[in-house]
């Protein structure tokens, strides 16, 4: 992976986290997200995980 791949990587990941944090603010389930992003379970709770550590 070179490096520009690397920060487009980040950089989408950071946009994805952004969105997710919207999108559960407004109240929208993490199975939708999940469905909406093609992301797993699993990583909406991650991000959800670090919204809660960030927020402290």
């Amino acid at each position: 992976m070179t490096i520009a791949d690397e920060i487009r990587e980040e950089e989408r990941e950071k946009t994805t986290f952004n969105y997710v944090k919207g999108l559960l603010q407004n109240g929208a389930s993490i199975e939708l997200i999940s469905k909406s992003f093609g992301i797993s379970v699993q990583k909406v709770e991650e991000i959800i995980k670090k919204l809660k550590t960030s927020s402290n």
